[in-house]
């Protein structure tokens, strides 16, 4: 008599080979899309703008008629080059819905790649304009981040012209401004010499932005830069800004010549904790 063969035998090696391939492709797929994005800065501040997926391509804030907002970083200092809308649309990496900050600075990168003068033409223009907030705002990121020769004068164009009151959507422009550079002067010379002409060479730039280009100037100045900034001093007249630079300078890290600047405007620095606790 011929042996029956038990189907099951077959069944169950094939259940386990074909649970053993769908854990092996999730696995896969996590490393993949789990993996840091070339185009991430995690230096990069926290910036927003409304995406329904993907990462992020500079610190862009929510347009206040997105309901649902991802971050996109700056794009990293080791790139030659900000990347290309079509190059992150294609990939799939970033989908910016028309009309947001998103959408406007990508259009200016790619402006600004294709014709430096043309971008560098168009500054003033949209500066000056009855655009929204958050196309000036992406184009001073784009001329920023595309290293335009028109970068220091639309930044000093913006904190000078445009009005300080802000609005739904947040900051003005002109507070964006300083704080945008103000994140970036630690590790980048030409966002502090901006701040230094805002904060005391440009006469018609308001009182709360040149006192906060000056407060953040005097926390991360190194010697070089805290003389000048002494010689700037000795000519300042707003009490206010006085009193903020002196509490900024308790935090600089050259603690010597933070001390004779600030004896230099009559104030003291505080101490920091560690003096405090041998006193």
């Amino acid at each position: 008599m011929r042996r029956r063969t038990d189907p099951a035998r077959w069944v169950r090696p094939g259940l386990l080979l074909a649970s053993a391939a769908g854990l092996g492709s999730v696995l896969c797929l996590h490393a993949w899309y789990g993996r840091p994005h070339p185009f991430d800065d995690p230096a990069a501040p926290p910036l927003r703008v409304a995406t329904p997926a993907g990462p992020t391509l500079g610190a862009l804030e929510a347009d206040p008629h997105e309901p649902a907002a991802l971050r996109l970083p700056s794009p990293a200092p080791a790139l030659a080059r900000p990347p290309r809308a079509q190059e992150l649309g294609a990939a799939g990496l970033v989908s910016v819905r028309p009309g947001t900050e998103g959408a406007h600075y990508l259009a200016f990168v790619d402006a600004g790649r294709a014709d430096p003068a043309h971008l560098e033409r168009l500054a003033p223009s949209v500066l000056e304009g009855a655009g929204p907030r958050y196309e000036k705002v992406a184009l001073l990121r784009a001329l920023y981040d595309t290293g335009s020769p028109a970068t220091a004068s639309s930044f000093v164009q913006a904190v000078r012209g445009l009005s300080e009151s802000s609005d739904a959507s947040g900051s003005s422009v002109p507070g964006f401004a300083v704080r945008f550079l103000g994140e970036r002067a630690a590790r980048d010379a030409k966002a502090r010499a901006i701040l230094e002409h805002v904060a005391f060479e440009e006469p018609r730039v308001g009182s709360g932005p040149r006192r906060r280009a000056a407060a953040r100037l005097a926390e991360l100045a190194d010697e070089d830069g805290l003389r000048r900034m002494s010689a700037h001093l000795a000519r300042e007249t707003d009490a206010l800004l006085l009193d903020g630079v002196a509490q900024a300078l308790s935090k600089n890290p050259s603690r010597l010549a933070a001390e004779r600047v600030a004896l230099g405007i009559g104030r003291e620095i505080d101490r920091n904790p560690a003096e405090a606790a041998d006193g």
